[in-house]
Formats: C-alpha cells, structure tokens, sequence
C-alpha cells in the first residue's frame, strides 16, 4: 500500500532537476550578459579610436606649435594641414609617446605612422594586447604618402 503524498526520492529529483534547470538557465543568462557588455565595450573602444585618428589627422592641437613650445599640449594634434602631418609633430612624439597617453588618458594601445614609399616605420608608440579597435587614416607627410594606424587593447 502506497502513502498519499510525495516520497523523499521523489522530492530530492524534484529538487535536483529544478535546481539544474535554474543553474541552466543563470548560466545562459551570465554568458549572453558577458557577450554584450563585450559587444558593447568593443564599439565604445571603435568610436573613441575613430574620434582620436580623426583629431590626429585633422587637427594641429593646441597650442599649434606645441612640438615647438616645450609644454604640454592641451590638446594634440600631429596635422600641419587637412591629413597632411608635420614632421616635427612626429618627431616630437616618437620622442615622447607619454604625450598620447596623457593627451587621451589611453595607455593599451598602439599608435603607427607609416610611409607607405618604402614602408619605413615613421612612428611607433604603445604595445600589443588583445585587439578592441582598429582604425586607419590615409595622410601625407611632407609630400609622401603615409598611413596612421591606431589600435586599443582595452
């Protein structure tokens, strides 16, 4: 004869397979978050990286002649012209690349100046992690062609 009711075994699986379930379901639930807030951190990291190239390329940075003034830019610029890069913008900062870092508060990333004529690196600041952004910028340097090549990593 059987008792009315629910037997301990069949409570502990009841229990059992309702907790998988619940386990289940957080688990797909944490994942799809993670892969969104990495969507979405990815995108944020593309549209500061295409809002830095462009300030690079485009504008000369205040002061203008901060490559000549010996102070801090408030802002930087490394354009002479219209995507058309100073020389001793570049130089200045190959030889100071903490200009960037402060200038944009970034420090995972990479920036690249490129003359396309013989593929001599012209410019080269940051290191290498794990790729969030990439952009390019055509530009020209005292009447050769070059690239800028910015990355980020955080």
């Amino acid at each position: 004869m059987r008792k009315k009711g629910i037997s301990k075994i069949e409570f502990l699986f009841s229990v059992f397979v309702f907790s998988l379930v619940l386990l289940s379901l957080s688990n797909f639930i944490s994942e799809r978050m993670m892969e969104t807030f990495y969507d979405m951190s990815s995108q944020v990291a593309k549209i500061r990286c295409e809002k830095i190239a462009d300030i690079l390329v485009k504008e000369s940075g205040i002061p203008e002649n901060w490559e000549k003034s010996g102070s801090f830019p408030v802002r930087l610029g490394l354009a002479s012209g219209l995507y058309n890069l100073s020389q001793d913008k570049l130089n200045e900062l190959a030889n100071n690349c903490t200009l960037f870092e402060k200038a944009f508060e970034i420090y995972g990333y990479r920036l690249r100046v490129i003359n396309l004529t013989d593929n001599s690196i012209i410019l080269n600041c940051g290191s290498y992690g794990n790729l969030r952004a990439r952009c390019e910028r055509s530009v020209e340097i005292n009447g050769y062609k070059g690239k800028v090549i910015l990355e980020i990593w955080w």
